[in-house]
């Protein structure tokens, strides 16, 4: 049984492998994109950080809100 090459098929073939090269130059590129396992980490400890030192400075203003409102009229 003997395999003929005819321009069609290497058409195709070449096709398929030109569509074969693109997908991997974008999987590549996505990889490269990536963010890793410690980089998520990091920022969410920062996310964390940030969070807490805003939920400070709101207990804060809720403290001086309150005692502003139960100082008497005078």
């Amino acid at each position: 049984m003997a395999f003929t090459l005819t321009e069609t098929k290497y058409n195709n073939i070449l096709a398929r492998i030109t569509a074969l090269e693109n997908t991997l130059n974008d999987t590549i590129v996505a990889l490269s994109r990536l963010a890793t396992v410690n980089q998520v980490q990091e920022l969410l400890v920062i996310s964390q950080a940030n969070v807490e030192a805003l939920s400070r400075k709101v207990e804060a203003l809720e403290e001086r809100v309150t005692a502003i409102e139960e100082e008497p009229i005078t």
